[in-house]
């Protein structure tokens, strides 16, 4: 059987006057938003951005937590990695201004200032605060290397002073998912140090990495995939894509007679009944031409 479609309901408005008419435009806009019949007008919604750069955000967002309780669980059950680490806001400003030093010192060694320092007697303090918290590095590779493996203890050191703030983000997002709110508290760890700039700049860029490099084979008339992946119906394809490119296990998406997309678990096209017609979504490295010709040749054998 094919996937159902749901069916939207048009709404009329008239205008008496010049005055009137533009109050009752904007009521009509706004009644089809609420009940779905439509896309948000512009200017409406939070800041008013874009739909798709409002997901693209929701993305970001989503990835960040899920980032955190992968790699340091919660509050109440942290990761056993960390079990050692002592932190506090006080050895925490120590390591950074040791992270200075040692910074300076290799600098000035690189370009044979007369005053430079023993740059071994800072590998040895480095290693010995390493040693003392239980934190692994390497027992060989140089100075560089071993500030690298110092800064990641700092990094993992300023999350874990930062988690129950994290979480009560977390916790607000949940309840309000006001996707620009939680982005600025984010974006405001970041600028506070308490969260590496490098973790946020490479989630960004794995959600447009995503966006970016998934394509769609189709359209592929009279056809549906199968497993709706939420309620969300879009009246764009291109915003469809969008949101289909980022969520992993979405397969595709289906073009109901209501003109509206859906996002959809399937791959496997299926004969519809209902005149829909689909795009399945491939982000492989390189377009498995086979398997689009296999698909092609399949889906004409239906009729």
């Amino acid at each position: 059987s094919s996937s159902s479609s749901s069916s939207s309901s048009s709404s009329s408005s008239s205008s008496s006057s010049t005055s009137s008419s533009s109050s009752s435009s904007s009521a009509s806009a706004s009644d089809a938003s609420k009940s779905g019949s439509g896309p948000p007008p512009p200017g409406t919604g939070a800041t008013g951005k874009s739909i798709a750069e409002k997901r693209r955000v929701q993305h970001v967002v989503e990835r960040f937590f899920a980032w955190y309780h992968e790699n340091f669980g919660s509050v109440a059950s942290p990761r056993p990695a960390h079990a050692d680490l002592d932190v506090s806001e006080a050895r925490l400003k120590n390591w950074k201004a040791t992270a200075r030093t040692v910074e300076k010192a290799m600098m000035e060694a690189a370009v044979g200032s007369p005053g430079k320092r023993d740059l071994r007697a800072l590998e040895h303090q480095l290693q010995n605060v390493m040693d003392l918290q239980g934190w692994e590095f390497p027992p060989s590779g140089g100075l560089e290397k071993l500030v690298q493996f110092f800064h990641n203890m700092i990094d993992t050191a300023s999350v874990l002073l930062n988690a129950e703030r994290i979480e009560r983000i977390e916790a607000r997002y949940q309840a309000k998912t006001d996707v620009y709110e939680a982005m600025d508290r984010i974006e405001a760890l970041m600028v506070e140090r308490a969260v590496s700039e490098d973790v946020i700049n490479k989630i960004y860029s794995e959600v447009r990495a995503s966006e970016a490099k998934c394509r769609y084979t189709g359209p592929h008339p009279r056809t549906f995939l199968e497993g709706f992946m939420s309620d969300k119906k879009f009246s764009k394809l291109k915003e469809a894509q969008a949101e289909c490119s980022a969520v992993e296990d979405c397969g595709g998406i289906t073009l109901a007679n209501n003109r509206l997309y859906t996002l959809r678990e399937g791959t496997k096209l299926h004969r519809s009944a209902l005149g829909e017609r689909s795009w399945v979504k491939d982000c492989s490295d390189e377009l498995d031409e086979e398997t689009v010709t296999a698909q092609a040749e399949a889906i004409g054998s239906m009729f």
